[in-house]
């Protein structure tokens, strides 16, 4: 019984600020189809998702998740709380862009993780949808694991406008995007943590 999944991506741009600025929350919501979808309505900074988890019910049968958005100079962050609760946050920094996806909440064991590692690749790909149109990506870009829980394989298409020859073959290149999955919420930072 899963307790939580998270995700983690980091894609080098040259003007993150301004990818942040051109994000449309609504259309990130809509990305979010965990379970299957009754409605999905805007009000200035909130978003509510109405979810039907399960169809035959008479009465009930739905979850409501509100979601807020937090965007501040470096930041962009959807949060939904609910019976199934999600995060989709984006930190810029050092022309870095780092996408987290967090879902958890009441309702996770009818999520399944290939779901959910689904949803994560939609988002990632609107995202460097919208860094293509606005010319920030580098000329070579493909996805490269950053870390991942023991025993998976986490393994993501490549960018379509970009030739199989020009992928980079290592992991560990600074121009790649680099796609994992955490166990945790919070993943240790290398440097931070204590070498006794």
């Amino acid at each position: 019984m899963p307790v939580m999944y998270s995700f983690v991506a980091r894609e080098p741009l040259t003007d993150c600020r301004r990818l942040l600025e051109s994000l449309e929350p609504l259309e990130i919501a809509e990305q979010l189809k965990l379970l299957p979808v009754d409605s999905i309505s805007s009000k200035k900074n909130k978003i509510k998702i109405v979810y039907i988890h399960n169809p035959n019910a008479r009465f009930g049968g739905k979850a409501k998740v509100e979601v807020t958005l937090d965007r501040g100079r470096n930041s962009f962050r959807l949060n939904g709380k609910g019976p199934i609760s999600f995060e989709v946050r984006l930190n810029c920094f050092n022309d870095a862009l780092t996408i987290y996806f967090v879902v958890t909440g009441k309702l996770i064991d009818l999520v399944p993780e290939e779901k959910a590692r689904e949803i994560f690749n939609k988002i990632l790909d609107y995202i460097t949808a919208k860094a293509s149109t606005l010319g920030l990506l580098p000329r070579e870009t493909g996805y490269a694991l950053i870390s991942e829980a023991p025993g998976h394989e986490t393994a993501l298409p490549v960018s379509t406008n970009v030739e199989p020859t020009a992928i980079p073959q290592q992991a560990n290149i600074a121009s790649s995007h680099e796609v994992g999955q955490t166990s945790a919420i919070v993943q240790q930072t290398p440097g931070l943590t204590d070498s006794t």
